[in-house]
């Protein structure tokens, strides 16, 4: 720089306090619309609009105590995460492996939003059987796979993202304190149920897949029509679940995610 030239403002355009939030977000853990406020020098109502936008975003999320936290945008990645396509490929093996152990249908599913999104499944070989449902969409509070999944997820984010509640479903709808009490029901016993909450005659165990931040990479599930399903047989179901996602995590834990 010359001696006569004079420095250049610094930024403070709401680029920059966004991303001047984001590293605050990083280092402090947490942090109100006050404490923002007076880090960027602005008004409160200025902070919250930009916190606000970065929740929308996904890089922030806001707790119980309406303090915001870094959210699943900014998690600490421990690798570069899988392509659907290397996930599919991945966990075949496990999807078949459990299908073998039940004879019936398997699927592998990923969140999407507040959805589950089915990616890909191998069919049963009963004659009555539960159909693929790979490509299709649901709320995933009303599938096994997304309850393990959304079980897997901090409190905070499974508000964030029913912020505008939950979406009816089959003619019913669940209210936001429900859905937490049956995720809890989920952590502690290891596995997801639905029994015909996703549609009618379809009862369903799942699991999740965690990657390596342990965070939920994709949910494994095992579908058995209703008019077969024996409650007593729900210990053979679970272990058999708990085999094959063991066996996917191994896989994925190897996984070459360039591919």
């Amino acid at each position: 720089m010359m001696r006569n030239e004079v420095p250049a403002p610094l930024p403070v355009t709401a680029v920059d306090r966004a991303l001047r939030l984001l590293i605050m977000l990083r280092q402090q853990g947490a942090l109100s619309v006050t404490a923002a406020a007076e880090s960027l020098d602005v008004a409160p109502s200025t902070a919250h609009r930009l916190l606000s936008a970065l929740c929308h975003r996904g890089f922030a999320v806001q707790d119980r105590e309406r303090r915001y936290r870094p959210g699943p945008q900014i998690a600490d990645p421990v690798a570069a995460p899988l392509s659907r396509a290397a996930l599919t490929r991945v966990v075949r093996p496990a999807l078949e492996l459990l299908r073998q152990k039940t004879n019936e249908t398997t699927h592998l599913a990923v969140l999407s939003g507040a959805d589950v999104l089915f990616i890909d499944g191998v069919e049963g070989e009963h004659a009555l059987r539960v159909g693929m449902r790979v490509g299709r969409r649901m709320p995933a509070f009303c599938s096994s796979t997304g309850k393990a999944m959304l079980a897997s997820l901090p409190r905070v984010e499974v508000d964030q993202l029913h912020r505008t509640g939950l979406a009816p479903w089959r003619g019913t709808t669940l209210s936001l304190a429900g859905l937490h009490r049956g995720l809890e029901t989920v952590r502690k016993q290891g596995y997801a149920l639905n029994q015909e909450e996703s549609e009618q005659g379809v009862v369903a165990v799942g699991a999740c897949l965690l990657d390596g931040a342990q965070r939920p990479l994709a949910g494994m599930s095992v579908s058995i029509p209703s008019s077969r399903y024996d409650r007593s047989a729900l210990p053979g179901y679970v272990d058999a679940l708990h085999d094959a996602t063991s066996e996917a995590q191994k896989r994925l834990s190897g996984a070459d995610h360039s591919r």
